[in-house]
């Protein structure tokens, strides 16, 4: 007969799943395979790269959700950047274990089982579920991090000069960004624009610093930056 998971122990019971593992532990009982793989995965530390990605990730398109005690990690591209998902997939390794299919739109993604560090990454970049920058997160920026964040929100436009999409960032935010590359000696430009009778902000790279950026990405990121603005209104995972 197969054994019940911990999470179908804890929805037939009607429990946190904290309070399944305490039980069993306590019985001295054997986890079921699955339960014990996820329990010694999200104790892992982090790796740099991975560090290193999701502060990245996570100025960009990634997200955090809630589940149970702690969170998980997602995020989508289209599917004619399926290579891209793959590649960000692949640095965190066991933390995910199948791309999805988008059920409405030409899109796939992935999610990460609950890690512990993630509730840190959570506290950091969230503020009342909305996200945030500042200042404390410049010193965590590595040239992975900015190419997690160009993979996202990159784009290059007919004069080779490429744009960063951050319209959801306020202003204070934006000169937040604007310093994390001057520690690059990158000069990026703060670009205003008028949405809705609302002014919104985005980041440009003239050619000489669009160079500049793509020199110190290029042995990191295997990909071209895409030629049209990404689809960042468009949640892309589910």
């Amino acid at each position: 007969e197969r054994k019940m998971t911990v999470y179908e122990i804890s929805q037939t019971l009607k429990v946190d799943k904290s309070v399944v593992f305490a039980a069993l532990n306590e019985a001295g009982k054997v986890l079921p395979p699955r339960d014990k793989k996820y329990r010694i995965i999200k104790s892992i530390p982090f790796t740099q790269q991975q560090k290193e990605f999701l502060v990245g990730a996570l100025l960009g398109n990634g997200h955090l959700f809630k589940h149970d005690n702690g969170h998980r990690f997602t995020v989508g591209h289209l599917d004619s950047e399926i290579d891209i998902l793959l590649w960000k997939k692949n640095i965190l390794g066991n933390l995910s274990n199948v791309i999805v299919k988008h059920n409405k739109k030409p899109a796939n993604f992935f999610r990460t089982s609950i890690h512990n560090e993630l509730n840190r990454y959570a506290k950091m970049f969230y503020n009342n579920h909305k996200k945030i920058i500042t200042a404390d997160m410049i010193n965590l920026v590595t040239p992975l991090s900015l190419a997690a964040l160009v993979s996202d929100l990159g784009w290059v436009n007919k004069t080779f000069n490429i744009r960063f999409q951050t319209v959801r960032y306020s202003y204070e935010e934006h000169v937040i960004l604007q310093n994390i590359f001057k520690l690059f000696a990158i000069n990026i430009k703060i670009c205003e624009f008028s949405q809705n009778n609302e002014t919104k902000y985005f980041l440009s790279l003239n050619k000489r610093n669009s160079l500049n950026f793509y020199k110190l990405i290029e042995n990191i990121y295997p990909f071209p930056i895409r030629e049209n603005p990404p689809h960042t209104s468009q949640r892309l995972y589910a």
